[in-house]
């Protein structure tokens, strides 16, 4: 492997460490990542790059002593950069910030520099393949396959980026990392500033972290989670500074539940990925218990409600509605239909289903520390299908606000299968010290669609 494909294909040290050991000048780090995007860059997944300039200062202008110094990332488009137009991967709605994200200035202020904005769901809400207003995200594995509604776990597949942050609302951005085999976290809600994020249905979305591994996540989720006087739903979180180096663990420490009804719902690959997943776990002496988690069917239905009624896109883009794609002006039209019909009796259903699905799991992990289940129901479905009978999983830590962790299990005609780890609130410690763990004894996180080998 020569070093340019060290530098594309490595982890966030290895990547750093061109910077740390002056192998690399920052200008020429963001020549690099610049031209690798631009030319490799066929699956849809950037809507524009960053200026070379740009980039190099943020480099520059940081602490040497950074793990993550002179690591590029990438940003979904409803992410603000300092005079950089946003457009909500949407021809109805521009807006010019005159700051940046919350997000953002953490990660310049450690090194790390925004490389580009990427393509997602219109206004970023959407539950198939018509939610896109521009193309439609390919799926690197399978360029036929979708690759659910964000670019950001296609462009970490592709090693176009090696990490990358994206809006999660109502599950999208599980399921895409579900779709292309990439490691995702979702934090508990409230954990990650959403201050600069251009918000659409506050109650169900949330600030996730793509990259190549947990380490790579932790190294990256050290310098976000912290409190914020910017966002009143963040909380502090002092004691994740750091956390990489407590991600080796006993594994027997932890009571972790395998949700075999859940798992019942999954097709036949998915579910023999996931079982050897959870024998792997076993093997490094992790005890593993059956548990029977109540599925509440009307799940994936309540988040529609939720962020049909809550959503945003009629404010976002009032002087160009006829502009919008037909999956927003279809999610407006029933905004109006569920807010007033029979006094938002649908809307009431839905917080009442919420609410059940957030009793039944905190009854569940008073006996549990984690819990197994897939990360959706199986492989990634043709471009132009719907995600629906694949959310009915992924929504579940947005409609309950609680962490969850999307990893790479197996796979299935050479298309991935992601398993899901939830756990309590604030837990996401020891989710990226499991997932560590998997991760280490199965190597499949180095497998990319470039480069397949044999795992487990």
């Amino acid at each position: 492997m020569n070093s340019l494909e060290e530098l594309f294909n490595g982890s966030i040290f290895q990547i750093s460490a061109y910077m740390r050991k002056g192998s690399l000048a920052p200008d020429e780090m963001a020549f690099l990542w610049r031209k690798h995007v631009m030319q490799k860059d066929v699956y849809n997944c950037f809507i524009n790059i960053s200026d070379q300039q740009d980039m190099a200062e943020t480099f520059m202008g940081s602490p040497l002593n950074s793990h993550i110094l002179g690591l590029p990332y990438a940003v979904s488009d409803n992410i603000c950069i300092k005079e950089h137009m946003s457009t909500c991967a949407s021809k109805a709605f521009s807006y010019l910030p005159g700051f940046d994200a919350e997000c953002v200035q953490d990660m310049s202020r450690a090194g790390a520099a925004v490389l580009g904005r990427l393509n997602m769901a219109e206004l970023g809400v959407g539950w198939n393949a018509k939610a896109y207003a521009l193309k439609e995200v390919l799926n690197p594995w399978n360029t036929s396959r979708s690759a659910g509604t964000c670019g950001g776990a296609a462009a970490v597949c592709a090693r176009l980026t090696p990490a990358a942050l994206a809006l999660d609302v109502g599950g999208g951005a599980l399921l895409s990392a579900s779709y292309c085999g990439t490691a995702c976290l979702k934090p508990t809600y409230g954990f990650i500033s959403r201050h600069g994020i251009i918000s659409v249905c506050p109650s169900i979305e949330q600030l996730c972290i793509y990259a190549r591994s947990c380490l790579d996540i932790a190294l990256i989720a050290e310098k976000l989670l912290h409190g914020s006087r910017l966002d009143s739903t963040c909380v502090p979180s002092e004691r994740y500074m750091e956390i990489y180096k407590y991600m080796p663990v006993r594994l027997n420490l932890f009571k972790i539940g395998l949700a075999v009804n859940w798992l019942e719902k999954a097709d036949k690959e998915m579910k023999q990925a996931v079982l050897k997943a959870v024998e792997v776990f076993k093997m490094m002496g992790a005890r593993i218990e059956n548990v029977e988690v109540p599925i509440n069917h009307l799940a994936y239905e309540s988040v529609r409600v939720i962020s049909c009624v809550e959503g945003m896109q009629d404010m976002l883009a009032i002087d160009h509605i006829e502009q919008l794609g037909r999956e927003s002006r279809k999610s407006i039209i029933l905004k109006n239909i569920l807010s007033s019909q029979k006094q938002g009796i649908y809307f009431k259903k839905a917080r009442s289903v919420r609410e059940n699905i957030c009793h039944s799991l905190e009854k569940m992990f008073c006996e549990i520390d984690a819990l197994i289940c897939p990360g959706s129901v199986s492989a990634a479905p043709a471009l132009g299908g719907d995600f629906k009978k694949d959310a009915l999983f992924a929504c579940i830590p947005a409609l309950t606000g609680l962490p969850a962790l999307s990893l790479p299990c197996g796979f299935e005609q050479n298309m991935p299968l992601n398993m899901m780890i939830m756990g309590r609130g604030h837990s996401e410690n020891m989710l990226l010290a499991l997932g560590n763990q998997f991760e280490r004894a199965s190597k499949l996180n180095l497998i990319s669609p470039f480069k397949q080998s044999e795992a487990y």
